[in-house]
């Protein structure tokens, strides 16, 4: 009995991402507000921030990243779609083409 309910959880950390969750980290953009991400997936577990950078997690090791009050990175949950932005400063956009 135990093993079952440890194996049930187990199973459910490593299931696909809800429909709903992976609309609304398709929302998550480079530049918009703490305001709009709250917005789009709620309060974070855990805030941290010093001299202008902040991080906020999320449940699943997802996180998004500030600079001076808006979205610079983020980690969306597995089986989320891709990112629409660079995952660091150098790399491009999705699509986008090097010069």
């Amino acid at each position: 009995m135990l093993a079952e309910g440890i194996l049930l959880v187990v199973l459910g950390t490593t299931s696909p991402v809800a429909p709903s969750e992976s609309v609304r980290w398709a929302q998550v953009r480079v530049g918009i507000s703490r305001e709009q991400v709250s917005d789009i997936l709620g309060e974070p577990l855990m805030r941290n921030a010093a001299r202008g950078y902040e991080r906020w997690v999320y449940d699943d090791g997802c996180e998004v990243q500030f600079t001076r009050g808006e979205v610079t990175a983020w980690t969306a949950p597995k089986g989320a779609p891709p990112a629409a932005a660079p995952l660091s400063r150098r790399d491009p956009a999705p699509g986008a083409r090097r010069t």
